[in-house]
């Protein structure tokens, strides 16, 4: 019976323990508990020092680029040097004349990284002579936009652009040979007499005669067109001559004003290309002056050899100066 009561009373203690929790209950070790916990925060911990390391990383990386960036951009402008002279017809200088330009850098970085035209306007007064110069600026090209002085107009035909950099044909200063800009008055107003044709060159040795006053094909006209080729697909030897009877002829200059040259001329005008050459091209266009009787001119020629014998394969246009000067300009 003692027996019984005593596991009656277990019992209860059991359930009593149960339902009251003061039941002693499994201790985590405690060393397991933070073990677990140090590692959790060391992990977090991690992960923030990488995320931080990588935006570090990163920033340096854009700044470092930029940085290289600039350097390179930078590093391609260069001292922009130009010297330039503003003359009338006869050569004699023109002072006071405003020259506007602007200067083109290879570009500016923003704040973000992304590259920005670099451009300076500037403008410039022609000295007593007509000499005129640009410096203390660094950039890659020149551009003069436009030459003005009250009473004058600028001739057509001029370079105004100036290369300095990344081009083969780069702009040379030189103060003892500036850049020659011509300009005219306003109030001259000469006697140009034009006319234009369209011609079907034979290209086969022989001529073509035209009347140099008035333009038309003439077998008794004064100026005599020769042409030749060998072909007129692909790659093929092609020559043009052109004679004055009684006169003489003198290639125009690039980019420089229409004025006729003093002296200079020849016999003949002569262009072409052989099949061989590696700058070959099958057409032209080129401004020939001519001397006639004491009078100048211009012809210009657009030259097409590859045509067929039944297309226009030569344009001419003629500017005579009849008041007996040397500007053969054109359009006033």
């Amino acid at each position: 019976m003692k027996n019984i009561r005593l596991r009656i009373a277990f019992v209860l203690l059991v359930v009593a323990a149960a339902i009251f929790g003061f039941w002693p209950k499994r201790q985590i070790p405690i060393e397991r508990r933070d073990s677990n916990s140090t590692a959790t925060v060391d992990a977090k911990n991690k992960l923030v020092t990488e995320s931080s390391t990588n935006s570090n990383a990163a920033i340096l990386f854009a700044s470092e680029r930029i940085k290289k960036l600039r350097s390179i951009l930078e590093s391609e402008n260069v001292p922009i040097v130009f010297w330039g002279k503003v003359v009338d017809e006869t050569g004699g200088g023109i002072s006071n004349a405003t020259i506007k330009y602007h200067v083109r850098g290879s570009g500016v970085l923003n704040a973000v990284g992304l590259i920005e035209e670099d451009i300076h306007n500037g403008v410039a007064t022609s000295a007593v002579d007509g000499s005129f110069e640009i410096k203390q600026r660094k950039g890659m090209s020149l551009a003069i936009e436009g030459i003005t002085k009250s009473g004058y107009r600028l001739y057509e035909n001029q370079k105004l652009g100036f290369s300095y950099t990344v081009t083969s044909a780069l702009h040379k200063a030189n103060q003892q040979s500036p850049q020659v800009y011509v300009m005219r008055s306003s109030e001259s107003s000469p006697d140009i007499q034009t006319w234009q044709r369209k011609v079907k060159l034979p290209w086969n040795g022989s001529d073509i005669q035209i009347d140099l006053e008035t333009g038309q094909i003439s077998p008794y006209g004064n100026v005599t067109v020769t042409s030749n080729r060998t072909g007129s697909v692909g790659r093929f030897d092609w020559s043009l001559t052109v004679t004055l009877q009684n006169g003489e002829l003198a290639e125009a200059k690039a980019n420089t004003a229409f004025i006729a040259p003093e002296n200079g001329y020849a016999k003949k005008w002569q262009c072409g290309y052989s099949a061989n050459d590696k700058d070959f091209v099958s057409g032209t266009d080129a401004n020939v002056y001519y001397r006639l009787n004491g009078k100048y001119g211009r012809l210009k020629l657009l030259i097409y050899s590859d045509s067929g014998s039944n297309d226009v394969s030569l344009y001419l246009e003629s500017f005579a100066n009849n008041s007996g000067g040397r500007n053969t300009e054109g359009r006033q």
